[in-house]
C-alpha cells in the first residue's frame, strides 16, 4: 500500500494559503480505482496465505461448511439465471430446491453486465448514463479549458476503462461518449479542432484525449497477452480448454464464444502485428534462417555470414516478445500510440516529429498557469476565435481588424503584429521582434520564443494578457493599458 497516496487540498484566505485538508472518506464506490485497489490487496493476500502454506505456518483442513462453519445461502441476495437451453421442467425443481427467485433482465457484478444478449447497446449503456450524470453535475463555465481538460482525463475517460478491458464497447457507444466529451470541454462552442487532432499527443500538437475505440483494443489487448504468457494461470487453463485446445489464441475461431471472449479476440491483431520472437532452441519455430529471404537482400558475402550466424546458443525456450517496449512486456499506453500510428499510415498522414515536436515539448513544459498552456496550444493550432476564423465559421461577415483597420484579423495580427501591439511588444520582447520578421503563422514565433525557457514563458503570459485586454476590449469592459500589460505578466510569472 506504500504505493498509493491521496490528495490533499488548501484553500487561499486573503490570498494566502490556509492549512492542508485531508479528505478522509476514502474511495467513494463506483470510484474507477476500486477494482484495481481490490486487486492489488487481493494479490498481495494471496501471496501471503501462499508463502504461509508452503512454509507450514498454516496447513488446509476439509470441513462440512453447512455444519461447521455456520455458513448458509443468503436467499434474499441470491438469484438464479436459466439459459435457453434448460427445460422449464429442471428450472422449476432447481428453484424449488433452492428457494431463489429467477431473473430475466440485465444484472451487474462488480460493475460489469452479468451476462450481455443481443441487446449489447441496452447491457452497456448504463456507462453513456454515468458519464452523463457526471458531466451534469459540472459548470463547464465556471471551469477554465485547462480545468475541464483534468475533469474529463481523470474523471470521465476513465468510468468506461474497467468495462473497455473486459468488453468491446459498441462504435456507437464510443462515438455518443465522445461527443459528450467533445461538447463539454468547448464548452457547447465551435469546435475549432477536429476530434482525431485533439487524440494526438501533446508533443505533436494534440490534447491526448483518448480515442475510445482504438484504446478499448489496446485494453482487449492485454487480455490476449495474458493468454499468451501466463500459461500457468486459471484464466489460461480455462479459454484454452474450451476455444484452442490444440493451438494458441491466435487458433481459435471468432465465431464461436460467449460476448467477453468474443470481445477479447478484438485485441488479437494489435498483438499479432506487432509480436516478435526471442530465438532460443528454435523448438516453436523453423530452425533455419530463410535463405531465399537473406539471398535477395543482402550481396553474397554478407549472405554468407548471416547464414552462418547460429540461431542461438543456448537450450532455451522461444519466447514472444513486445518490441516496443525495454523489458519486452506488452503495456497498454505502447498498444494504443501503435494503433494510433497505423492509423496514421493507413490514412497517408504525415507528421513532422522534428521542431514542431520540440516546440509543443517546451510549450507543455512551461512552469506557467494551465489556463496559459491551454490558450498557447489554441493559438499555436489557429483555434482562437478570431474575426478570420469566425468569418470562414460564417458566424461574422467581417474580418477587417477595428483596432487598425489595416489588416485581417487573425490569430498571428491579433497577438503579435497589430499596429497597436508594436510597441508594447518593444518593451520585453525587442530581440523576439527581431528573430521573427519572417514568420508567416504563430507557432513559428513560439518556435523562436522556445530557444530560452523563461522568454517563452513571459511570452505566454503576456500573449494571454493581450488577448483577454482585447476581449474587454471588444466588450467595452475596464481595461488597464497595453503598456501595463508586461510588467503585468512579469508579476504574474515570478509569483507563480
Amino acid at each position: 500500500m506504500k504505493c498509493i497516496t491521496t490528495v490533499s487540498y488548501s484553500i487561499l484566505i486573503n490570498e494566502e494559503p490556509s492549512q492542508t485538508i485531508h479528505p478522509s472518506r476514502g474511495l467513494r464506490q463506483g470510484d474507477p480505482l476500486s477494482p484495481y485497489l481490490f486487486l492489488l490487496c487481493i494479490e498481495g493476500l494471496h501471496g501471503l496465505i501462499s508463502r504461509a502454506a508452503t512454509s507450514g505456518d498454516i496447513r488446509s483442513i476439509s470441513i462440512c461448511r453447512n455444519e461447521a462453519s455456520g455458513q448458509r445461502l443468503n436467499r434474499e441476495q441470491t438469484t438464479l439465471f436459466f439459459s435457453k437451453n434448460t427445460a422449464s421442467e429442471v428450472q422449476d425443481s432447481i428453484k424449488a430446491l433452492i428457494g431463489v427467485p429467477e431473473i430475466k433482465q440485465y444484472e451487474k457484478y462488480l460493475g460489469l453486465p452479468s451476462f450481455v444478449g443481443r441487446r449489447k447497446r441496452a447491457s452497456l449503456a448504463y456507462i453513456k448514463d454515468c458519464i452523463w450524470s457526471k458531466l451534469q453535475e459540472w459548470k463547464e463555465k465556471l471551469l477554465s479549458q485547462a480545468g475541464r481538460e483534468v475533469l474529463l482525463k481523470a474523471v470521465v475517460q476513465a468510468i468506461p476503462t474497467y468495462s473497455m478491458s473486459c468488453f468491446k464497447l459498441p462504435a456507437t457507444l464510443c462515438h455518443k461518449i465522445e461527443i459528450m466529451i467533445r461538447k463539454f470541454w468547448w464548452g457547447q462552442r465551435i469546435h475549432w479542432v477536429k476530434w482525431r487532432t485533439l487524440c494526438k499527443p501533446k508533443a505533436i500538437g494534440g490534447m491526448g484525449f483518448k480515442e475510445l475505440q482504438k484504446f478499448n483494443d489496446a485494453m482487449l489487448a492485454k487480455q490476449v497477452w495474458r493468454l499468451l504468457q501466463n500459461q500457468d494461470s486459471l484464466f489460461f487453463c480455462f479459454f484454452k480448454s474450451k476455444f484452442f485446445p490444440c493451438g494458441s489464441i491466435f487458433d481459435a475461431k471468432e465465431n464461436k464464444g460467449s460476448f467477453a471472449w468474443r470481445s477479447i479476440l478484438k485485441g488479437r491483431d494489435l498483438i499479432r502485428s506487432g509480436l516478435k520472437w526471442r530465438i532460443g532452441n528454435g523448438s516453436k519455430v523453423d530452425k533455419s534462417w530463410k535463405v531465399a529471404k537473406i539471398d535477395s537482400m543482402f550481396i553474397p558475402e554478407e549472405a554468407a555470414i548471416i547464414k552462418a550466424i547460429p540461431l542461438s546458443l543456448f537450450d532455451w525456450d522461444d519466447l514472444h516478445f513486445w518490441p516496443y517496449t525495454r523489458d519486452g512486456v506488452y503495456i497498454v499506453k505502447l498498444g494504443y500510440q501503435v494503433l494510433m500510428e497505423q492509423e496514421d499510415t493507413e490514412s497517408q498522414v504525415t507528421v513532422d516529429r522534428g521542431v514542431v515536436s520540440n516546440v509543443w515539448k517546451a510549450i507543455w513544459s512551461m512552469r506557467v498557469p494551465n489556463r496559459v498552456g491551454t490558450f498557447v496550444w489554441l493559438a499555436g493550432t489557429n483555434s482562437l476565435p478570431t474575426k478570420v476564423n469566425l468569418v470562414r465559421r460564417k458566424v461574422l461577415n467581417e474580418d477587417v481588424c477595428l483596432e487598425c483597420k489595416a489588416q485581417l484579423k487573425d490569430t498571428m495580427h491579433a497577438l503579435w503584429t497589430c499596429l497597436i501591439l508594436k510597441d508594447m511588444w518593444k518593451v520585453s520582447f525587442s530581440r523576439l521582434m527581431a528573430d521573427t520578421g519572417t514568420c508567416s503563422n504563430f507557432i513559428e514565433i513560439l518556435e523562436q520564443a522556445s530557444t530560452d525557457k523563461f522568454t517563452l514563458e513571459l511570452f505566454a503570459i503576456t500573449v494571454s494578457e493581450v488577448w483577454q485586454h482585447r476581449n474587454r476590449a471588444q466588450v467595452g469592459e475596464p481595461m488597464v493599458s497595453l503598456n501595463m500589460l508586461p510588467p503585468k505578466a512579469s508579476n504574474a510569472l515570478r509569483e507563480f
